[in-house]
C-alpha cells in the first residue's frame, strides 16, 4: 500500500506520509562532492555549514550534511518549530553571511584533521580519479581558498527550488513557507571510470585488511545477492578460520541505475596476507548460487521488510517516506513496499548468477603489500597512465646516490626511476597543483595521480618550481601559504658522500 502524498511548497516537491509525532523532516537537494572539481572540493559543506552558522537554537533535534551526491538540513520536534527551522534555514542560504566564512572553514578543517581514513573513498578514486564520485575520497582542498563569491554562485545554481525535495513524516505545518530561488533539477554527473581491465589490484595498507569493490546494476536480484556474499564471508572467514571480526558487503546507490558493492574483512596486521587468501577463495566461488541459497536470502531479506524484523509500522512509514525522496534525487520512479517484496519473489538463482558475473567481471581488490598475487586479482592498477613526456633533464640535489631525475617539458612533468617507470602528470590532464610560500609544489592528475616537486631537493629546484607554476591556469593552482620548516624536505646526502660516490 502507498502510504505517500505528493504536493508542492513555494515550488519544491513534497512528500509526506501520516506517521506519530514528533514530526520528522528533511530538506534536500540535489547536490554534493560529486558536483564539485578538485579545486572547489568543500565549497557544498562550507555553504552547509554557513546557512547554519545563524540559527542560534540550533539543537541535537536538528541537522545537515553533504554526502557524495546530496546536501540535506534535518530536524525533528513539534510542527511549529519544524516551520521555523526550515525558514531560518532557507535565510541562512540567501544571506550566506560573509563574517562567518573565515570561522566556517577553521571549523571544516578542525573537522577533516579528525576524520579516519576513507577506505571507502579511496575505492572509488581507483575507479573514478578525481572527478565525479572519486571525489569523495578526496581531501576538501577548495576550502582554504574559497571566497564568498564562489559560494554564492553555487548556491544560486544548486540550491534552489527545483533542485530541492522536502519529506515529512506528517502533514504539512500550518503557514510553511520555503523561501528558494527558482532553478533547475541537476543530474547526477556521469559515471566515467578512469580504469577499463578489469578485474585490477593495487596495494592499500591503511584500509586495515582487504576489501573488493563492483559497480552493479540496481536490480531485485542485488540485495539477494548481497546477503549471500555477506553469510559467506561471515562463515568463512569469522566462524571458520577466525581471521576477521566483522566482515561486511555494502551498497551505495550512484545514480538510478547503477549501485556501488564493497566488500570487507578486516584483521589484524599479522594476518592480511593469511586474510586476503581466504578472502580470494570466498570471493572466487560467489558465482556459485543454488536455488537453496537464493530461497534463504529471499526469506531473511523478506522478514526484514515486512516480517518479524521489519521494523515497527511507524518507523516503516518513515523508511518510506525517506526512500520516496532519494529516488526523486537519483531521478527515478520511486518503488514501494509491495514493489520491491514483488521484485525479491521473482528473483531465482539464474539472475543472481548473472548478477555475481557482472560483480566479478568489474571487480578492484585493495590488498595488503605483503600479499601474494592471485590469478582471481585481474591486472595491477597501473600507477600513471601518461606517456613520459619529453624535455629538459633535472637531476636530483641527492645525485648520483639517488637516481631518479625530472622530465619537465612544455606539455607536462615525469618523474622517471628508469627509462621504463614514471610518474607522469601532463598540463591537460592537470586538474589541481597545490602551491606553498616556499615554491613547492603538488600536481594531481584527473587521474588522482598526485606528484610532488621540492625545490629543495631538485638542481636549480626554485627555478623548476617555477617554471612548472607559470605553465598551470591560475584556476587550478590553491594557494596553501607558509608551511613549518619541518614540512618541507631536506636533501638526504652530504657534499661528501655525493663525491665519493661520484668518483666510484
Amino acid at each position: 500500500m502507498d502510504n505517500l502524498h505528493w504536493t508542492e511548497v513555494n515550488g519544491i516537491t513534497t512528500v509526506w506520509t501520516e506517521a506519530p509525532e514528533p514530526l520528522r523532516a528533511a530538506l534536500m537537494f540535489r547536490t554534493g562532492r560529486v558536483d564539485e572539481a578538485l579545486t572547489t572540493a568543500g565549497h557544498t559543506h562550507l555553504i552547509e555549514h554557513m546557512a547554519l552558522a545563524e540559527i542560534v537554537d540550533f539543537t541535537q533535534n536538528s541537522t545537515g550534511f553533504v554526502s557524495d551526491a546530496f546536501t540535506g538540513f534535518g530536524t525533528v520536534g513539534r510542527p511549529e518549530d519544524v516551520n521555523i527551522f526550515f525558514r531560518k534555514v532557507c535565510e541562512g542560504l540567501a544571506s550566506l553571511s560573509a563574517d562567518r566564512l573565515e570561522a566556517e572553514k577553521k571549523i571544516l578543517l578542525a573537522e577533516a584533521a579528525g576524520r579516519p581514513y576513507n577506505g571507502y573513498g579511496n575505492l572509488l578514486i581507483w575507479r573514478f580519479g578525481a572527478a565525479g564520485y572519486g571525489l569523495a575520497g578526496e581531501p576538501e582542498m577548495g576550502i582554504r581558498g574559497a571566497t564568498i563569491e564562489q559560494l554564492q554562485a553555487r548556491r544560486k545554481q544548486r540550491f534552489t527550488s527545483g533542485n530541492a525535495i522536502l519529506w515529512l513524516s506528517g502533514p504539512l505545518p500550518a503557514d510553511l513557507r520555503l523561501d528558494l530561488p527558482p532553478g533547475e533539477k541537476q543530474e547526477i554527473p556521469q559515471l566515467v571510470p578512469i580504469r577499463w581491465t578489469f578485474p585490477s589490484w593495487h596495494v592499500d595498507d591503511q584500509c586495515g585488511g582487504v576489501a573488493a569493490s563492483a559497480t552493479v546494476p540496481r536490480l531485485a536480484e542485488g540485495p539477494i545477492f548481497n546477503i549471500i556474499a555477506a553469510k559467506r564471508l561471515r562463515e568463512e572467514l569469522r566462524n571458520k578460520q577466525a581471521v576477521s571480526y566483522s566482515p561486511t558487503v555494502s551498497y551505495n546507490p550512484l545514480n538510478a541505475d547503477t549501485a556501488h558493492l564493497v566488500f570487507f574483512a578486516d584483521s589484524e596486521p599479522s594476518r592480511r596476507a593469511e586474510l586476503a587468501k581466504s578472502f580470494g577463495e570466498v570471493f572466487e566461488k560467489l558465482t556459485e548460487i543454488e536455488e537453496n541459497d537464493v530461497e534463504g536470502a529471499c526469506k531473511l531479506y523478506l522478514d526484514h521488510m515486512t516480517g518479524p524484523l521489519a521494523p515497527p509500522h511507524a518507523e516503516r512509514l518513515v523508511i518510506e517516506v525517506q526512500r520516496a525522496a532519494m529516488d526523486w534525487l537519483f531521478g527515478m520512479p520511486h518503488e514501494t513496499l509491495d514493489q520491491l517484496t514483488e521484485g525479491a519473489y521473482s528473483v531465482n538463482a539464474d539472475k543472481v548468477r548473472a548478477f555475481a558475473q557482472v560483480v566479478r567481471k568489474n571487480s578492484m581488490f585493495a590488498v595488503p603489500g605483503k600479499t601474494i598475487i592471485e590469478p582471481w586479482m585481474g591486472k595491477k592498477c597501473p600507477i600513471s597512465s601518461e606517456e613520459a613526456v619529453d624535455g629538459r633533464k633535472i637531476l636530483p640535489v641527492d645525485a648520483p646516490i639517488k637516481t631518479e631525475w625530472l622530465m619537465v617539458g612544455p606539455e607536462g612533468v615525469s618523474l622517471k626511476f628508469t627509462i621504463d617507470q614514471h610518474v607522469t602528470i601532463r598540463y591537460a590532464n592537470l586538474v589541481a597543483a597545490v602551491h606553498f610560500d616556499d615554491g613547492g609544489l603538488e600536481l594531481v592528475n584527473s587521474d588522482s595521480l598526485w606528484l610532488r616537486i621540492e625545490p629543495t631537493i631538485w638542481r636549480n629546484g626554485a627555478k623548476v618550481c617555477e617554471e612548472i607554476r607559470r605553465r598551470i591556469p591560475a584556476h587550478l593552482i590553491l594557494e596553501q601559504g607558509p608551511r613549518d620548516q619541518a614540512a618541507i624536505p631536506k636533501p638526504s646526502t652530504t657534499a661528501w658522500q655525493r663525491l665519493r660516490a661520484s668518483l666510484k
